[in-house]
């Protein structure tokens, strides 16, 4: 790995403190008696950041904005008692502020071996992903009508997606300032093989409905990530070439807030607003999550899926993805 100078000074660094750091990435790593500075993950985090706005492997466009601020937490003790992140951070889980560009990491996880499931640096590119999806995708209202709406910017990418990119992007390694992909997430493949064999009925399909994050249940984290991978590693040439077309237009339906290519996204958005502008906030923020869930859905429908019914495009997809996993 290249690196700026002050990145190989915390790399010095951090095998000085007796850290076993793998460079290429964290598998194989052995356990480490200390963890690095929080100089460290903040670097490692700004090197990420850079390399995943270069990356997206040519199925995202250019990703502006500030890079991330890393908040590090070397021990359960340094989390505030009033942070609205604490339980997840006590529990051992990054979390990504999607509004304020931040990621809070217990890197405290650094204790356990580095190619753990919560390692630190899987943590953060994962997290990291979610900031990346959530820049390119953002629906940014203009002041005037950001005011009357009570809020700047909404989330418009659906839940599976956030999932599943980011358990896409979790396993790149750094190599040269470049983020490279194995051939599979192996966590999430077995986690899929491991539902195949007990028998359940995985369904990308119920995803497309879900309209907030805590109604995914564990399994469908795996069905999330393989959904993103058939997308975008799909073996078959032409329907891959298909496939990352088709992303494209979806991701810029989500910057648009999946109103119509024709329609001007503020006028829409305005009028759906006002529309309902006797109701409370939170009435209007429930009608909005509602149509963006139906519109992401019949959006993913249209580009991935048609001409096949649903049902037909669901057994195929069962299909190709145990093939493509037995590979």
């Amino acid at each position: 790995m290249t690196g700026s100078v002050g990145m190989r000074k915390l790399f010095s660094s951090a095998f000085k403190c007796g850290a076993s750091l793998c460079l290429f990435g964290w598998f194989g790593c052995a356990t480490v008696r200390e963890p690095p500075p929080p100089a460290y993950w903040r670097e490692l985090g700004a090197a990420y950041d850079q390399a995943l706005r270069q990356a997206g492997e040519g199925v995202f466009p250019p990703s502006a904005g500030a890079a991330p601020e890393v908040v590090v937490y070397q021990g359960v003790a340094e989390i505030p008692a009033d942070s609205r992140f604490a339980d997840s951070l006590r529990r051992g889980y990054a979390v990504a502020d999607l509004p304020r560009n931040t990621i809070h990491l217990p890197a405290w996880r650094w204790r356990q071996r580095a190619d753990g499931a919560r390692s630190p640096h899987r943590m953060l590119l994962h997290e990291l992903a979610h900031l990346h999806l959530y820049r390119v995708t953002v629906f940014v209202l203009p002041p005037a009508l950001a005011e009357l709406a009570g809020v700047e910017r909404l989330n418009t990418a659906p839940w599976w997606l956030h999932e599943g990119w980011a358990g896409y992007v979790e396993v790149a390694d750094l190599v040269e300032n470049r983020l490279v992909w194995p051939s599979l997430n192996r966590a999430r493949a077995r986690d899929l093989r491991r539902l195949m064999r007990a028998g359940r009925s995985l369904d990308p399909a119920r995803l497309l409905t879900l309209d907030s994050m805590g109604k995914l249940d564990g399994g469908d984290y795996a069905v999330a990530w393989a959904l993103v991978h058939w997308i975008l590693h799909h073996p078959e040439p032409r329907r891959r070439d298909r496939n990352r077309q088709a992303w494209i237009e979806y991701l810029a339906a989500c910057r648009r807030g999946f109103y119509p290519p024709e329609a001007d996204p503020m006028a829409a958005f305005a009028a759906e607003f006002l529309d309902c502008r006797g109701s409370l906030i939170e009435d209007w923020r429930e009608r909005w999550q509602r149509r963006l869930t139906h519109e992401s859905r019949r959006a993913f429908l249209a580009l991935f899926v048609a001409p096949m019914e649903e049902a037909e495009w669901v057994e195929l997809w069962r299909e190709e993805m145990a093939t493509m996993l037995a590979e």
